[in-house]
């Protein structure tokens, strides 16, 4: 198991070297370019902003009419 900070990690994060050779690598530069590339999308942006309003407006749902929903979803996939 890998150490990245002094915390274990599950798996360890693997990056190719000049020479193709899988090595650990502790650094996490992939992931934060993404996610900072995902996050300042301007349609990701969008899509969080309505998300947000619509919460303000309608408020949130509750564990029941989740639980109901995914219930449904799944029965009706079984009929197909």
């Amino acid at each position: 198991m890998a150490l990245e900070y002094g915390k274990p990690r599950e798996t360890p994060r693997l990056s190719r070297s000049d020479t193709t050779r899988k090595t650990d690598s502790c650094s996490s530069i992939e992931p934060d370019l993404e996610n900072l590339a995902v996050t300042t999308h301007p349609t990701f942006q969008a899509i969080v902003q309505r998300a947000d309003a619509r919460y303000q407006a309608e408020g949130g749902l509750s564990t029941d009419q989740v639980r109901r929903r995914l219930v449904a979803r799944r029965a009706a996939r079984r009929k197909r």
